[in-house]
């Protein structure tokens, strides 16, 4: 096999820098602390089903970047597919009951 094509194993171990693919740099996990603690506030401030379609953006996001930043050539068949996906995460948040709804009716606030 030729080193031009590297395996399986070689490509998950080892990023384009040549460092191990796992390790992370304190700037990484800064961010990833950040992320994690504003959604989780966000699922207390609106429901899990709601936070968690928040995740679905991320595909049409980062095509919007690729073009933005980078120029990169977008297919009709790309922008469908978000389309499809940020339908899917409108539809999901419109699916979760509000809070007052769920509570049951009688016994007032203070009970």
């Amino acid at each position: 096999m030729s080193e031009a094509v590297p395996t399986a194993s070689r490509v998950s171990s080892i990023s384009a820098e040549g460092t191990h693919a796992g390790a992370l740099s304190a700037a990484d996990w800064a961010l990833l602390l950040i992320a994690f603690v504003l959604m989780t506030t966000l699922a207390a401030r609106v429901g899990p089903t709601r936070a968690s379609a928040l995740t679905y953006i991320e595909a049409a996001a980062a095509l919007g970047l690729g073009v933005l930043l980078r120029g990169d050539d977008v297919a009709v068949l790309e922008v469908l597919g978000c389309a499809v996906v940020l339908a899917g995460a409108w539809f999901t948040g419109r699916a979760e009951r509000s809070p007052e709804e769920v509570r049951p009716s009688g016994g007032g606030e203070g009970n």
